[in-house]
């Protein structure tokens, strides 16, 4: 984009001078206006991390040093330049540098907005990094109590935050479903401790009372308002909702199911697939793995099960970066 910014700032110059002399003096003082009109951003527009649309930016820079060529050309065709300016050279100028003001706008509202955007995340980063300690002790007690792991929910969260960017859900969204979804067994609370506590597996009487855990944790997490509750419900009552209709407490399908429940069931389940209960051992990852790929469209989602293939290779370095 430097040089892009210097092309640009070489032909409006051009556009403004007679000769040479006036042509470094108008590079020169482009320069130091763009140096002025910029400088409590430089920082911010160089580092790496920031929200800036660099290619959007690129655009308008070029599209910029179009026009300017265009002004240049019709000046070379329109006047001739001599030591004294004109009325036409004067209104030439004058298009030239407005626009440069225009496209200048542009920039300035880009990485403005960009700003914005950045501060506006960074608050959420810090928001959800202060409730996220609290978030996953409660979720280790609530693990710990149905003999689960707390490395279970922290493994679950980041294979959620893994796929939802996988399927394009952006950073808010991903910070969002990470942190909540260690919620997503919170119901178990209202479960009988014989019934969670159980050596081996559950009865048929058994297995109903479990399955309320889902409607249990709605009811908990309704009183509760707003963006990161509401995919915290959606999470507790439809992660053992299935594609294809099968699952409870509703028997939902397909896309009735919201997005973020989708993701982490799948999460869910291969996490509880390579993880030793007291009821089973651990399943090595590559036979958990063509488990989820053979219950495609079944239990999962065909998106979701694509974006956790792709993504595959990570969601090991996180399950061994976890380790019960």
């Amino acid at each position: 984009m430097l040089c892009l910014e210097f092309s640009c700032a070489d032909s409006m110059s051009t556009i403004l001078s007679v000769d040479l002399p006036t042509k470094l003096l108008a590079f020169t003082v482009l320069q130091l206006i763009v140096y002025v009109d910029y400088k409590g951003c430089f920082s911010y527009i160089m580092a790496s991390d920031n929200s800036i649309n660099r290619k959007v930016i690129a655009d308008y820079m070029v599209a910029l040093k179009v026009v300017l060529s265009e002004i240049l050309s019709a000046s070379m065709i329109f006047t001739v330049r001599q030591s004294q300016f004109t009325f036409r050279m004067l209104w030439i100028d004058f298009i030239a540098l407005i626009v440069a003001a225009f496209f200048s706008a542009f920039f300035k509202m880009g990485i403005s907005s960009a700003r914005e955007s950045d501060i506006k995340l960074d608050y959420m980063n810090k928001f959800l990094h202060a409730q996220e300690n609290i978030i996953q002790t409660f979720a280790e007690i609530m693990e710990a109590k149905s003999g689960e792991t707390g490395k279970h929910v922290r493994r679950v969260a980041e294979y959620s935050q893994l796929l939802a960017k996988k399927l394009g859900q952006g950073t808010e969204n991903a910070a969002y479903i990470r942190v909540v979804s260690m919620m997503h067994d919170v119901g178990k609370l209202m479960i009988p401790l014989e019934i969670l506590e159980k050596q081996g597996s559950l009865d048929e009487n058994e297995f109903e009372i479990m399955k309320t855990h889902t409607t249990y944790g709605d009811q908990l997490l309704s009183h509760s308002g707003g963006t990161v509750m509401n995919i915290a419900r959606d999470i507790a009552y439809e992660h053992h909702e299935k594609w294809d209709g099968s699952g409870y407490p509703r028997g939902l399908h397909g896309d009735q199911i919201s997005l973020t429940a989708q993701i982490v069931a799948v999460a869910d389940v291969y996490d509880a697939l390579t993880s030793k209960r007291a009821y089973k051992d651990a399943w090595p990852p590559e036979t958990a793995k063509a488990e989820i790929l053979n219950q495609t469209g079944k239990h999962f989602s065909p998106a979701v099960v694509d974006a956790f293939c792709s993504c595959y290779n990570d969601i090991e370095i996180i399950r061994k970066a976890y380790p019960d």
